[in-house]
C-alpha cells in the first residue's frame, strides 16, 4: 500500500475526526468544543485535581496547595495586556488563546474558592476576629468571582466596552489584593513571583518596541485613518509610516485616541498585495460604541484621525496550495474573505498558485446587503 494512503488512513483521518468533530456546538453560554479541545480541557482540569489531592494529609495542607495552584493558574492571565500578542507568540489563533485564558481563569477561581473556604473554616475554630489581611483576601476572591460572572457572553457581547473596562479594573484589583495577601503569608517563596515579573516586563518591553517601530519612522508622520461611510458600511484607509506585509485573514488592533481614548479595536484587513503595503483598507460595519462614533464623525473631517496600531495579528490559510477552493461567507463576513479572493486571483493570473477553481457561496440576509 502506498505510504501516502497509509498516512491518510492512520494519521490524517483520525486527526481530522479529533480536530473537526464537535462534542458541543456553539452556544450562547458555552462552546464550541471539538473532541480535541474537550480532551485537552479534561487533561488540564484533571492535572489540577491530581496536583491538588496527591500526597495530601490534612485539609489545611489541601487549602494551602489550592492557593499555590491558584497562583500558578493566574500567572498566564497576566503575561501581557493584549491577548493577540500572546496568541502570535504561541502560534495559535486568538479564539484558541481566549479559550485557554478562560480555562485558566475558571480553574484559578475554583482553587481560590476551595482555598478560601477551607482556610476560613479552619481559622474560625481558632479565632473569630477578622484581620485586615482576611479582608484583603476576601475582597480579592470576590473580585475574581465577579470577573467570571461578568464574562458571561450575555453581558460581554451587549456592553463590550463596559465589560472590558470592568474586566481590566477587576484584574488589577485581583493582582493588588493577591500581593497584599502573599505579604502576610509567613516564609512565602518570592522567587517565582520575581521570575514572573521579569517575564512580564520583558514581554511588555518587546511589545512596546514593536509598537514604536511600526508606528514611527524618521521623516514620516504617524499613521492616519480616513473613513467614508454609507448605509452602515464604512471603508477606512490607514496610511502607515512603514510598509507592512499583511497576509489574508490577518487583522490590526487600532487605537484612535480622539475617538476612544482607553481602548483599541480589532479589524480584519480587507486589502492584499504581493508586496509590503503603505496603505491598508478596512471594511467596517457600523454597530454600537467605537464604530458608531467613527461613522458619525467620519464626514466631519477631511484630514482623518491619528491612529496607532498593533499587528498584523493572526495567521493565514495557505490558499495557493489547493487546486480547488470552496469558500463560505454569510452577511458582512464577506469582508474577511476579500483578501483571500484577491490573492487567489493574483496567484492564478501570475501562475504562482495551484488554484484553478474558486467557488464562493455567500449568504445574505437582506436583498440590499
Amino acid at each position: 500500500m502506498d505510504a501516502a494512503i497509509i498516512c491518510s488512513i492512520f494519521v490524517l483521518l483520525p486527526a481530522k475526526a479529533i480536530g473537526y468533530c464537535f462534542l458541543v456546538n456553539r452556544h450562547r453560554l458555552i462552546g464550541p468544543f471539538t473532541v480535541a479541545s474537550a480532551f485537552l480541557q479534561l487533561i488540564y482540569v484533571g492535572s489540577n485535581i491530581v496536583s491538588l489531592v496527591y500526597g495530601i494529609n490534612s485539609v489545611v495542607e489541601a487549602a494551602s496547595r489550592a492557593g499555590t495552584l491558584a497562583l500558578i493558574n493566574l500567572a498566564p492571565l497576566y503575561f501581557s495586556t493584549h491577548l493577540s500578542f500572546l496568541a502570535d507568540i504561541f502560534g495559535v489563533s486568538l479564539a484558541t488563546y481566549r479559550q485557554l485564558h478562560r480555562s485558566c481563569g475558571l480553574v484559578a477561581v475554583a482553587h481560590v474558592i476551595f482555598h478560601g473556604a477551607f482556610a476560613l473554616a479552619h481559622r474560625s475554630h481558632l479565632t473569630k476576629e477578622v484581620s485586615s489581611t482576611d479582608w484583603y483576601s476576601l475582597i480579592g476572591a470576590i473580585a475574581m468571582i465577579l470577573l467570571v460572572l461578568l464574562s458571561i457572553s450575555f453581558f460581554r457581547k451587549r456592553w463590550y466596552e463596559i465589560f472590558l473596562r470592568l474586566h481590566q479594573t477587576l484584574s488589577i484589583a485581583v493582582m493588588v489584593f493577591v500581593i497584599r495577601h502573599l505579604i502576610s503569608v509567613p516564609d512565602f517563596q518570592w522567587i517565582p513571583v520575581y521570575i514572573f515579573i521579569g517575564i512580564f516586563f520583558s514581554l511588555a518591553a518587546f511589545y512596546i518596541m514593536i509598537l514604536i517601530y511600526r508606528n514611527t519612522k524618521l521623516g514620516k508622520n504617524f499613521a492616519r485613518l480616513r473613513a467614508t461611510g454609507k448605509d452602515g458600511i464604512m471603508t477606512a484607509i490607514i496610511e502607515m509610516p512603514r510598509p507592512l506585509i499583511i497576509n489574508p485573514g490577518q487583522y490590526l488592533n487600532i487605537w484612535v485616541p480622539s475617538l476612544s481614548l482607553f481602548s483599541s479595536h480589532p479589524f480584519t484587513v480587507t486589502s492584499w498585495a504581493p508586496f509590503p503595503q503603505e496603505k491598508v483598507e478596512l471594511l467596517i460595519e457600523e454597530r454600537s460604541g467605537f464604530t458608531a462614533k467613527l461613522f458619525r464623525h467620519s464626514c466631519k473631517t477631511q484630514n482623518g484621525y491619528r491612529v496607532f496600531f498593533s499587528g498584523p495579528h493572526g495567521s493565514s490559510i495557505p490558499d495557493w496550495e489547493f487546486d480547488s477552493v470552496l469558500i463560505f461567507a454569510t452577511g458582512f463576513g464577506i469582508a474577511t474573505i476579500l483578501p483571500y479572493l484577491i490573492k487567489l486571483c493574483h496567484g492564478y493570473k501570475e501562475r504562482k498558485g495551484r488554484s484553478k477553481r474558486i467557488h464562493l457561496v455567500w449568504k445574505v440576509y437582506l436583498v440590499g446587503e
